[in-house]
């Protein structure tokens, strides 16, 4: 939800500022592909943003982990992996929305 709404916004931003679309390159999230766009219409440092750097280098990985079963390569103490799954604590999805939140009034 967090990728398609940004999506949204960057596309009409580009829409209204005039701004050819960026393209993904290989191997790089949507997430950050939006947020570079968004750089380019807006002239504003968003990738560096612990909210971002958190959303991308921890949160995505666990989603990909869990809807694409996916190995996954990073530690965080807000959730534990078992052999049944992921266990996702309270005090994590906090820290998630905390940090979209972060991000949304920077933008």
């Amino acid at each position: 939800m967090l990728e398609d709404a940004l999506g949204y916004i960057v596309r009409e931003l580009s829409r209204q500022e005039n701004v050819k679309p960026r393209t993904k390159k290989r191997y790089e999230s949507i997430f950050i592909n939006y947020l570079k766009w968004l750089e380019e219409i807006d002239e504003r440092d968003f990738i560096s943003e612990s909210s971002v750097q958190f959303l991308d280098g921890n949160v995505r990985k666990v989603r990909n982990s869990i809807v694409h079963g996916k190995p996954l390569d990073v530690v965080h103490d807000g959730y534990e992996i078992t052999d049944t799954g992921i266990v996702i604590s309270d005090k994590y999805v906090w820290e998630i929305c905390m940090s979209i939140d972060s991000l949304a009034w920077r933008i």
